[in-house]
């Protein structure tokens, strides 16, 4: 398995292995410019990515076709930091309900945060319908 950045050459491959993966065409391609993926021979089984806003990168694709190895998405997720780094970001987070995906972000690292100051279109994360969600982030 090889762990890779995105270039321009596997820009519109990683974008096609979103949409087919979670079945959406509304693809962000300045969130695909932030990715790393895991290629296991010539098949794309993962991706990991962000969108910056200002200081801080939200994970929005976290994407495996496959069960890998933890050392493997700890990998991953060391090529997406040095990534969020060389953008200037400070903190990576994301937003979680589901009780076994918040364990593995906190066995990445990332550790639970107040979700009084977040928003999602202009509303407090508290009253909308991510409510119930967890705010976890990763201070790089």
């Amino acid at each position: 398995m090889k762990i890779l950045k995105v270039n321009d050459k596997s820009e519109k491959i990683i974008q096609e292995f979103i949409q087919e993966t979670i079945q959406i065409n509304d693809i962000d391609l300045d969130v695909v410019k932030n990715a790393s993926y895991l290629k296991k021979d010539e098949d794309i089984i993962g991706v990991l990515s962000f969108e910056k806003f200002s200081k801080i990168g939200l994970i929005r694709y976290f994407i495996f076709k496959e069960t890998v190895p933890m050392g493997i998405v700890f990998a991953l997720l060391e090529s997406v930091k040095e990534t969020a780094i060389k953008e200037g970001l400070n903190i990576l987070s994301t937003i979680v309900k589901k009780e076994s995906i918040i364990s593995l972000f906190k066995e990445l690292g990332f550790q639970e945060a107040s979700s009084d100051d977040v928003y999602i279109d202009e509303t407090n994360i508290l009253d909308s319908e991510y409510k119930d969600s967890k705010v976890l982030n990763y201070i790089l």
